[in-house]
């Protein structure tokens, strides 16, 4: 899970490229049910976006959300 509210999360991380750093909401990025061989695949593209369309990703753009664990 990663949550952001801007469009790279690092220099060559374009996590969420739908992000608007004044719209007042965070866009959180999920990853779940990808093989290791996917996986790789999602880091490969990560730089460009392009990770966001692969069926294994969950992109949500949320005004507010708690984190509970257990």
């Amino acid at each position: 899970m990663w949550a952001l509210n801007v469009v790279w999360g690092g220099e060559d991380a374009c996590a969420a490229p739908a992000a608007n750093p004044g719209d007042g909401a965070f866009d959180i990025v999920l990853i779940r049910g990808a093989s290791k061989l996917s996986l790789l695949g999602l880091l490969l593209v990560f730089d460009s976006g392009g990770h966001v369309g692969h069926p294994a990703v969950t992109y949500i753009k949320v005004g507010w959300s708690r984190l509970t664990p257990g």
